[in-house]
């Protein structure tokens, strides 16, 4: 009986040290701060919960063929002059492709990210020029989200909070729901197996006016992965649960 009780334990010390680790502290917010970012659910047809439908998820790999499709779904805060919206290497920061880079957006806009192992590149194609938007010949799969306004800031901040200034949370994410939405030049369709991320790209001590509006996205064909930390605690929390149950019983 006594062994059960310490392996309960230990399991008990595993969950809560995955979830610590995740460095996502949400919600974040409430209904009056991301009623800007409700809103724009709202107008697409969305009925996510800005606040209660969040998620803790910061990165993220392809699915299916190894592409996906990112849709520019709204800026609706301040105007930064110039806001750039892409991914990272989940293994390297400093590795970025820019998605979205322009003052004024049009809502709908679409690019492809195109993960191409055998050729050693990921690039991304405008869905509506058909011209390559940006490159780069270090080959990633696993990655997250960046965002800054480098004509106020020259910080950038990442989705995985413990990147960021203070750990601070500068993305929310959501899952879809299966909403049919309608997005601009995109058109409507269900948003089944689609990710929103909306990025907060300015602040000094703290996002300035957390409405998390600065740019909102709308992700299809990624699924999300566990954090790298997260696993390596799995790791060492769970052999230490082996190397108490034979201690004890040994």
């Amino acid at each position: 009986m006594k062994a059960t009780r310490y392996i309960s334990l230990g399991a008990i010390v595993l969950i809560a040290l995955t979830i610590s680790v995740q460095g996502s502290v949400r919600p974040f917010g409430d209904a009056s701060t991301l009623s800007d970012l409700q809103t724009i659910f709202n107008g697409i047809g969305s009925t996510i919960d800005a606040v209660n439908d969040q998620t803790t998820e910061a990165l993220y790999e392809p699915t299916g063929t190894g592409n996906s499709v990112a849709s520019y779904v709204a800026t609706a805060s301040w105007s930064a002059g110039d806001i750039d919206f892409g991914i990272y290497d989940m293994d390297n920061p400093n590795v970025q492709l820019s998605l979205f880079d322009y003052p004024t957006g049009v809502v709908g806009d679409s690019v492809v990210i195109q993960f191409n192992e055998g050729l050693d590149y990921v690039r991304v194609v405008d869905l509506n020029t058909l011209t390559v938007v940006d490159s780069s010949t270090y080959y990633f799969k696993e990655f997250g989200f960046y965002v800054n306004a480098p004509q106020v800031s020259a910080t950038t901040y990442f989705s995985q909070d413990n990147l960021n200034p203070g750990s601070l949370a500068h993305f929310l994410t959501y899952e879809g729901k299966g909403d049919q939405v309608t997005i601009g030049a995109s058109g409507t369709y269900s948003d089944i197996d689609h990710w929103y991320v909306a990025a907060e790209a300015w602040t000094t001590s703290g996002p300035a006016d957390s409405d998390f509006t600065d740019m909102v996205v709308q992700m299809e064909s990624i699924t999300p992965i566990p954090e790298p930390a997260s696993l390596v605690l799995i790791g060492i929390t769970t052999s230490s649960i082996v190397f108490v149950r034979r201690r004890f019983i040994g």
